[in-house]
């Protein structure tokens, strides 16, 4: 079957994996879609003309496809593309007596979600969210920040470890789905390049189902975990059976940011009447886990701990601001105990073209590369509240920075969470198990895979 004759067969609606929704009865043809899709340099989407009459379809050819960012749901007039729909699904899980639901919320979601309550860009709902979530009746509140606080000592690790010992040069960051899709499916021959920690939302959905599971004495496969994203890939990413541990997701529901507030106003949550309240003490995190909402924020992080793990010394200057506010590329020359790194910072897959390009060429021409598909990160990540432009990004970013600067600890290593689940649990493992639940891997991805 063509792919033509496979998108007539589909009908009304194309599904992009478990991420994303294409109802072809409601699409205009107005193109914001498809445009959203160039803009970040996919081109996934197109409009076709037939009959005198213009819609919506996806690109058939081979070297295309989709990488679930969502960007085309932003600015469709009709809702004709969306977020597949998750809601009910924890709702079951909520009425499940017989589950253990865990909620986490990731880190940008605290400062986006109360647009969709009347509130400024960038206001910090993060406590009054906490309390939210305890109403609508999940048992544990955790957070996905203590998973990014997991990934950055993971991945500064891994880091120090090639730089130490002549590993793959340079090391890009993986904790973006769609990131990884574009370049395992447009970029295979940068895979090695990889880093091979998983993401923060898998890694504390994995650490939840194991090390705590285990401290608790609850049966894995009685625990529900519930991600709120501002990102339309995780659904897609939260699926991939690479990720299961002892043949378990580590997380079972994702639901965007804008879902968030839709589960919250059929549950007639008043978010910001709501009195303040804490994360439960194993969501505990740093303020390094909250920057990776923003561009450049997962690079800040790990830098605050691979000084550390290449030299046995805390650094006191923890602020990396030459890898911040980036306009799509931003190059920074950084200093880690001594050791001079070339980095650079990428958003929109668009970008990353140029710089994959000279890294192939030369290697040696960077040592640490961040990329993100979305617009300056997480915070203008496809699942967040409509409308996001530049404006309100730059204040989500703001309000993510407010935070570290407050919070007590403020590198991820230092994270009493982290470190016993590091030393007291993994430690303990064997290797090969302990791998298992912090590490991931990658291949070259087909079309629709």
């Amino acid at each position: 079957m063509s792919c033509e004759e496979d998108q007539k067969r589909e009908g009304q609606f194309h599904r992009m994996r478990e991420a994303i929704q294409f109802d072809r009865e409601k699409c205009i043809a107005c193109t914001a879609c498809v445009m959203s899709c160039n803009k970040v340099g996919i081109n996934f989407l197109k409009i076709k003309e037939e009959g005198g009459k213009k819609h919506v379809e996806y690109n058939c050819d081979s070297g295309v496809d989709c990488i679930y960012c969502g960007q085309c749901t932003f600015l469709c007039p009709v809702d004709a593309i969306y977020e597949q729909k998750n809601i009910d699904e924890a709702e079951r899980a909520l009425r499940d007596k017989s589950k253990i639901t865990i909620v986490q919320m990731a880190p940008s979601v605290r400062a986006s979600i109360g647009e969709e309550f009347g509130q400024p860009p960038g206001t910090n709902v993060q406590k009054k969210m906490y309390t939210a979530l305890r109403k609508i009746g999940f048992d544990k509140i955790f957070d996905v920040t203590m998973g990014a606080d997991i990934t950055t000592y993971t991945e500064a690790m891994e880091l120090a470890d090639r730089i130490k010992n002549g590993g793959v040069m340079p090391m890009f960051t993986s904790c973006c789905p769609s990131w990884v899709k574009y370049a395992e499916f447009y970029h295979p021959e940068i895979i090695p390049n990889l880093t091979t920690a998983r993401s923060p939302h898998i890694h504390s959905g994995g650490a939840y189902k194991t090390w705590w599971a285990e401290k608790e004495g609850i049966d894995p496969k009685n625990i529900v975990v519930v991600s709120l994203m501002p990102c339309t890939s995780k659904k897609y990413e939260a699926k991939l059976e690479k990720l299961k541990i002892d043949g378990v997701y580590p997380v079972d529901i994702v639901l965007t940011a804008r879902e968030t507030a839709d589960l919250l106003k059929k549950h007639n949550i008043d978010l910001m009447s709501l009195e303040e309240s804490e994360v439960d003490s194993c969501g505990a995190f740093s303020g390094a886990g909250i920057v990776y909402g923003a561009a450049g924020g997962v690079m800040e992080s790990a830098l605050r701990s691979a000084h550390y793990f290449l030299t046995g010394e805390e650094i006191d200057q923890i602020e990396y601001k030459d890898v911040r506010d980036s306009e799509g590329v931003k190059k920074a020359t950084v200093d880690i105990g001594g050791k001079k790194l070339n980095v650079a910072v990428i958003y929109l897959t668009k970008n990353a073209v140029p710089i994959i390009e000279e890294v192939l060429k030369n290697p040696k021409a960077y040592d640490y590369i961040e990329v993100m598909a979305c617009p300056g990160g997480c915070v203008g990540g496809g699942g967040q509240p409509k409308p996001t432009n530049a404006k309100i990004i730059a204040e989500r970013k703001k309000a993510l920075y407010h935070i570290d600067d407050k919070t007590k600890i403020r590198k991820a290593h230092q994270n009493p969470v982290v470190k016993e689940f590091f030393e007291d649990y993994l430690a303990k493992l064997p290797k090969e198990k302990s791998s298992s639940i912090i590490h991931t891997h990658f291949r070259k991805r087909e079309k629709f895979e």
